[in-house]
């Protein structure tokens, strides 16, 4: 019997252990997001609109990614293959539980590529980065554009027919002298021939080519813009996070993740993750603290997601959400300090 007690405890513990490294809900453990190219293509991965990798890849781990969700696109290094957008690539689980999520660049049947997951482990059993996968770390901040340059050579031949003419002309005469020395004794002989067909010209036909080569290289960043062009471009003021504001159809899907929680905490920490991964506008700040119930919920994602505004001189525009002037008071001196 004490030895089972003894059998008991000790698998207590080690459950226990294993469950504190899982981490449970919500525990702000970061994810890992990898994406594979099967026939080789070289590409760009774009999350949330910002391009991670400097140079095109075939396989790219991105990691420290805090968000339940990223919207991401594969623009290629052949600019000929067209890009593939995907809005929504799952990071966590329903319970705020990170993975490691492997996503594969497939060939579809109909010829076209696709971006499909592959496996999705939580990131207390994810493997190590293995050789030849590009390992990033999760940035926010925007890099240069993408450009692509093409060279394009132009070979022009100029022929030019010259006719060269050679005159071989003997009057149909041939004449030959032999003198012979034996002992002594001299021999001579003269030979003359007679022969009209002798008379002969000949033509020869030159051909000269003259090649022109003219090489011109166009550099073109149009199919390459790996950040969104901001819709607040009137907007003149300071601002509070690097790259652009989220775009409306991924704010939509972002909004409606965080109505589906049934728990306002479960709420509150989706809409931080968001904040985390994304940069808002003032407007969007106001639109997701009106998903809240309870007032210390929107005064504490505003504090929240000040840092994470685009356009922080707008961000008067939050106290709309306030029910209490209080709280619009607490913000302000928040920002203040």
């Amino acid at each position: 019997m004490k030895n089972k007690i003894l059998l008991f405890i000790a698998s207590l513990i080690i459950s226990t252990n294993m469950f504190a490294q899982m981490g449970g809900p919500n525990d702000g453990l970061s994810g890992n997001l990898i994406v594979f190219s099967e026939d080789g293509q070289k590409f760009y991965l774009i999350l949330n609109g910002i391009r991670q990798n400097d140079l095109p890849e075939t396989n790219v781990k991105v990691t420290n990614l805090t968000a339940p969700y990223y919207s991401a696109k594969i623009i290629f290094e052949d600019k000929n293959i067209p890009m593939i957008e995907k809005k929504m690539l799952y990071i966590q689980d329903d319970r705020g539980q990170p993975y490691e999520t492997n996503y594969h660049i497939i060939n579809t049947k109909d010829g076209s590529r696709a971006l499909r997951m592959f496996v999705q482990v939580a990131m207390v059993l994810a493997p190590p980065t293995e050789p030849g996968v590009k390992e990033i770390k999760y940035t926010t901040v925007a890099k240069a554009p993408i450009t692509y340059s093409t060279t394009t050579t132009t070979t022009t031949t100029t022929v030019n027919d010259g006719t060269t003419n050679s005159n071989i002309n003997t009057n149909g005469n041939v004449g030959a002298n032999v003198n012979v020395n034996v002992d002594g004794v001299g021999l001579g002989m003269n030979v003359n021939i007679n022969d009209p067909y002798l008379n002969s010209n000949a033509t020869t036909t030159t051909t000269y080519s003259t090649t022109t080569t003219t090489t011109s290289t166009n550099t073109n960043t149009n199919g390459g813009v790996i950040t969104e062009q901001p819709y607040m471009s009137g907007y003149t003021g300071p601002t509070g996070c690097n790259g652009w504001p989220m775009k409306d159809a991924d704010f939509n899907s972002a909004k409606a993740s965080i109505s589906s929680k049934s728990f306002e905490e479960s709420k509150l920490t989706t809409a931080k993750q968001v904040a985390n991964s994304n940069c808002l506008t003032a407007s969007q700040v106001k639109q997701i603290m009106d998903l809240f119930s309870f007032e210390d919920s929107r005064l504490d994602f505003a504090k929240h997601a000040y840092a994470h505004t685009f356009d922080v001189g707008n961000y008067f525009k939050v106290n709309d959400a306030f029910k209490f002037e209080s709280s619009i008071d607490d913000l302000n001196s928040f920002i203040g300090k």
